[in-house]
């Protein structure tokens, strides 16, 4: 319809979840389709509840010189709604990304809730560990089983370059262990020491190993 319609450059088109229940090959077509209205019409509003999709269509429509801005609906005051801008790209992140920037910008510039940093060291070693090893590893291997594997692990295993860094893994989960099992109002978090274990976490996953 929108193809027959000689007018349509000079209307707003709002598109309301266009992708719900559709495969990914369908996906990929949609966000063409959907580009090429944009370049064809006044303005394009896209509404959905994708937010992979929807950045997707947003790096898409800038990859075609075509503006574009993210807007989400929030909770305001009093029960009501409101209009605020999206950043999808972070939204997106996968947990291990996030987890990753919360120790990086602790170190870089103070940010982030300390017992918050405090409870990310040990699932980001582990998620590290787990994108090192993927083939040696089930999903779900902790990080106590990695040295212990490690440490028996013969020269052929690749789990056996990890051998070098088990002492250090040990030492950097026995102290995030206590925060990891523990509520934090349990264990008291002293900011020197939690930066220095935050250091050593950030250079085992950015060395790969240690000298």
């Amino acid at each position: 319809r929108l193809n027959r319609d000689s007018e349509r450059s000079n209307k707003i088109i709002v598109i309301d979840d266009p992708i719900c229940s559709l495969d990914m090959g369908r996906r990929n077509s949609t966000k063409r389709i959907l580009c090429n209205i944009a370049k064809q019409s006044e303005q394009v509003i896209i509404l959905g509840h994708d937010a992979y999709f929807l950045r997707d269509i947003h790096d898409d429509l800038e990859k075609n010189n075509i503006e574009a801005s993210s807007v989400k609906i929030s909770r305001g005051n009093n029960g009501y709604s409101k209009f605020e801008s999206a950043n999808f790209n972070e939204k997106c992140h996968s947990e291990y990304h996030k987890k990753f920037m919360l120790l990086e910008n602790f170190v870089k510039n103070g940010s982030g809730e300390e017992d918050k940093v405090a409870c990310a060291i040990r699932p980001l070693l582990e998620g590290y560990l787990h994108r090192r090893f993927p083939a040696q590893v089930s999903r779900n291997t902790l990080i106590g089983v990695f040295i212990a594997n490690a440490n028996n692990a013969s020269s052929d295993n690749p789990l056996y370059h990890l051998k070098n860094l088990t002492n250090e893994l040990n030492e950097v989960n026995d102290y995030a262990g206590d925060f990891h099992h523990s509520t934090i109002n349990d264990v008291s978090i002293d900011s020197n020491e939690l930066l220095s274990f935050v250091k050593r976490t950030l250079k085992v996953i950015q060395k790969g190993n240690l000298p």
